[in-house]
């Protein structure tokens, strides 16, 4: 579950008590800060740091607190702040847009991902931001380590790593192999539709249906879809603007006055996170052994594309 807030604009900050800097007290061992506001730009897109996971115990909750501060890049642009494997595989923490040169703050719980995260170990912590543009972000990013009562997964699988151009329709199979019997399971699906050209069916503004599958059964379909840009006018400064009933009025309500970042998308809207789709997939996988799980989306356009991730989690059954 992830929560979007807005950052003033041109101005710096330190976050709240739910942000990556803490504002009332200083950040305690607790929490992990990866990034403070690196420089991400047309030459540097993407930043690497290797640190070591505190300290926690087997009911940790784990809180991503992230922040991108809007520099000279006016337009909404896709990012990621993930984690790298020991294979290599790019795992997204959270999956994001950016405003229209808004100022943003981002806080996701991502206790799914603790097994990836083990007490003591070395891990590469990557941030990405699709920019052309000199000096286009400064980017922030920490985890938070809080008390909680539930136990987090024991077992997670990096199902898709980051894939950033997904364009075809054709059915994709990966194996899984679960190492025991597992009480749950779930997957955690991040999906974006986007497109290279708008030809006029494109998939960022057309809706897609997405069908999972495991050992030849589907097991969950549905369109990935967000309508509530509007919301988010305060977040995308520099959106394009139309104004709808002529009066020199751009800032009159949706759907009177339109702007680019009010448009219904697929699964994003700019300056929030792309929402996780939570899958229960306890009966599919819920005994060890090995497994093929199969994703598809259907009519993909010829100039579009998808940002896909996803990873399973489970929890071990009581011996």
């Amino acid at each position: 579950m992830c929560k979007t807030n807005q950052l003033p604009l041109l101005r710096s900050v330190h976050l709240s008590f739910l942000a990556c800097v803490l504002l009332a007290a200083p950040a305690s061992a607790e929490n992990l800060q990866v990034f403070d506001r690196v420089r991400i730009d047309n030459e540097t897109r993407e930043v690497r740091r290797t640190l070591a996971v505190p300290e926690y115990g087997p009911t940790t909750r784990m809180i991503a607190d992230i922040a991108v501060h809007a520099d000279q890049d006016p337009w909404d642009k896709a990012g990621s702040f993930y984690l790298v494997t020991p294979e290599g595989d790019r795992v997204e923490i959270v999956k994001f847009v950016t405003g229209f040169k808004g100022n943003t703050q981002h806080q996701c719980d991502v206790t799914d991902l603790a097994p990836f995260l083990k007490p003591g170990a070395e891990v590469e912590f990557g941030g990405f931001i699709d920019t052309w543009v000199e000096d286009g972000w400064r980017f922030s990013a920490a985890l938070r380590f809080e008390d909680a009562e539930s136990r987090h997964p024991d077992w997670a699988h990096a199902v898709v790593p980051m894939d950033d151009d997904w364009r075809s329709t054709e059915p994709r199979s990966f194996k899984v192999v679960v190492p025991g019997k597992m009480s749950r399971v779930w997957l955690t699906y991040l999906v974006s539709g986007h497109h290279h050209e708008d030809n006029g069916n494109s998939d960022e503004f057309h809706q897609r249906r997405h069908h999972i599958a495991v050992d030849g059964r589907e097991v969950w379909t549905g369109v990935p879809w967000r309508t509530d840009g509007h919301q988010y006018r305060h977040l995308n400064p520099t959106s394009g603007r139309w104004d709808g009933n002529g009066d020199g009025d751009t800032d009159d309500p949706y759907p009177v006055d339109r702007w680019s970042s009010d448009f219904p998308r697929s699964n994003w809207v700019p300056g929030q996170d792309v929402e996780p789709i939570r899958i229960d997939l306890s009966e599919p996988l819920g005994g060890a052994g090995e497994h093929t799980l199969t994703i598809r989306i259907d009519d993909i356009g010829k100039d579009s594309f998808w940002r896909v991730s996803a990873y399973l989690s489970g929890v071990a059954a009581p011996r």
